[in-house]
């Protein structure tokens, strides 16, 4: 991945949530693409660290299987995005069809 975060952006996104992503397999850019179209009106902060990918944002972040499967396959589901993930910060709410980490003072709609 060749996207970095300047140091103080950082600072800032490590107040929000986030989750982390192994980035084996070749998949965690597509996946990465995935969560930006799902978050369109979030900012987001991708930091590469070579063997995991941190993606933050500030109050929820969600991902769509229609959007993984539109960037990676058919093949690759919400199921697999979670095998993909080393941890979180956050509250994970999963669904066959969506992904939603949201700060841990407010709830998922």
């Amino acid at each position: 991945m060749s996207q970095h975060a300047a140091t103080s952006n950082i600072r800032v996104a490590r107040q929000g949530i986030c989750v982390v992503l192994r980035a084996d397999g070749g998949r965690v850019d597509l996946v990465v693409a995935a969560i930006r179209d799902d978050n369109t009106d979030v900012e987001l902060y991708v930091i590469d660290h070579g063997d995991v990918v941190e993606v933050w944002a500030g109050q929820r972040l969600r991902v769509t299987e229609r959007s993984l499967r539109w960037h990676i396959g058919r093949a690759f589901g919400t199921h697999d995005l979670r095998s993909m993930m080393v941890s979180h910060h956050g509250t994970l709410t999963a669904t066959t069809d969506c992904v939603t980490l949201t700060s841990s003072g407010r709830k998922s709609a």
